[in-house]
């Protein structure tokens, strides 16, 4: 039997390709970051750019949080096709 999470999987934690729900996956973000303006695309490297948003912390870890209600408060994953589809 897999593992069951109870939290977010740790920062580094890699996808496991042959399995069969990962297939079709196009981007895996897990936001485990913790601080930094990039949030790392577990799936196809289509890394994202923070922009305007900030690292907060919450009860159990760092959170990305969108507060100001801005619409440049973002995370822009660039223009690949995969995700653009």
């Amino acid at each position: 039997m897999g593992k069951i999470w109870v939290q977010k999987p740790p920062f580094g934690s890699q996808i496991n390709f042959g399995h069969p729900l990962s297939r079709s996956l196009v981007a895996c973000f897990l936001f485990n970051e913790g601080g930094g303006l990039k949030i790392r695309d577990l799936a196809r490297n289509n890394n994202g750019a923070i922009s305007g948003a900030l690292w907060k912390p919450s009860i159990k870890e760092q959170i990305l949080s969108f507060v100001g209600g801005s619409s440049t408060d973002n995370v822009n994953c660039g223009k690949s096709s995969a995700i653009n589809n």
